[in-house]
């Protein structure tokens, strides 16, 4: 490890440079997400499940449905109402990715249900914009209608989830950089903080990206797990730099002797915690598997941020260690 201190040390200004470069390559890469909710893709091709979907969709009705609720407001609308529904099931069964229609009429209201063999949410949801579209062309005074169904209210619930997990991650972020500028009462030692911890929650969605693996509930919850374990790690660090410092070494010193003392611990725990996630790419189970391998990636981003990246910042920025407890 003072090899490898004396390495950061001589390089700094490269690091640094290279750090800032992968943060904003990765953020960049990071806006190209999807997010997705097809529960066929939560299993193996070849999976029981996806090969029964896939034939009940190519020879039967497919397993979703959109479901139209249609309700006269009175009797002298029930005509209006006849009309409409014949006309929208009509429209309906035209539609690309609509198997079958079906109406089931009672006195006053009747429901339509258009069988699709579509799962993918955005597609989906293409579909329900697209059967809105026909019933606001056609929708008499007098009736109501409500759009509801399964698969609908699934993604809107999925939407509605990521939603939320986005948030709390950057209420989180920023409550946790808050604290440490308290803590340290430094600008320079926030700044010198911040980039570290950036670098594998980017450089994870990066690599989603890149490979394609959609944001969805299995995948959103990655990056608080790399933001909590990074700041560990980040703080072990910057503490035991401060306590060297403090004893009274130069800068450059206590970051080696920093290297010698809490690098080990970091390095070790590190490598067995990837390791435990990464085990779980073998689990049938893709929202599983792919929470193992993203959480392994970013458990190693998360330690070459804190190994090269951050002693780096700080011989460069210089912050003052005085107030770090």
């Amino acid at each position: 490890f003072s090899a490898f201190s004396g390495f950061v040390d001589k390089h700094r200004h490269a690091l640094a440079t290279v750090a800032l470069l992968l943060v904003a390559g990765s953020a960049s890469l990071a806006c190209l997400l999807d997010v997705e909710s097809n529960v066929l893709k939560f299993f193996q091709d070849d999976a029981e499940i996806v090969r029964d979907y896939r034939y009940i969709s190519s020879n039967l009705t497919g397993l979703s449905t959109i479901e139209i609720d249609t309700t006269a407001d009175n009797e002298g609308a029930v005509a209006a109402q006849e009309t409409f529904v014949v006309t929208v099931a009509d429209a309906l069964g035209k539609l690309p990715g609509v198997s079958a229609v079906k109406t089931d009429e009672g006195e006053q209201s009747t429901r339509i249900s258009a069988f699709v063999n579509v799962m993918e949410s955005r597609k989906f949801n293409d579909l329900v914009e697209q059967t809105q579209a026909v019933i606001d062309a056609r929708k008499p005074d007098h009736v109501s209608v409500l759009t509801t169904g399964t698969v609908l209210l699934l993604n809107n619930v999925q939407e509605e989830l990521i939603d939320t997990q986005i948030r709390s991650f950057a209420l989180a972020f920023l409550c946790i950089f808050v604290v440490l500028g308290v803590v340290f009462r430094s600008l320079k030692m926030l700044l010198v903080s911040l980039l570290p911890n950036l670098l594998p929650v980017f450089t994870t969605f990066g690599i989603m990206s890149l490979l394609k693996i959609p944001l969805d509930t299995g995948t959103i919850t990655i990056a608080s797990i790399a933001i909590g374990i990074a700041v560990d790690d980040t703080i072990h660090f910057l503490s035991r730099i401060g306590a060297e410092q403090r004893e009274g070494d130069s800068l450059d010193l206590a970051v080696g002797r920093a290297f010698e003392k809490a690098a080990p611990p970091i390095v070790f725990t590190s490598l067995v915690i990837a390791s435990g996630f990464f085990a779980l790419c073998f689990a049938e189970f893709r929202p599983l598997m792919l929470f193992g391998l993203l959480s392994g990636i970013a458990m190693l981003s998360a330690l070459a941020g804190d190994l090269l990246f951050l002693p780096a910042l700080v011989l460069l920025i210089k912050p003052k260690f005085r107030n770090l407890t």
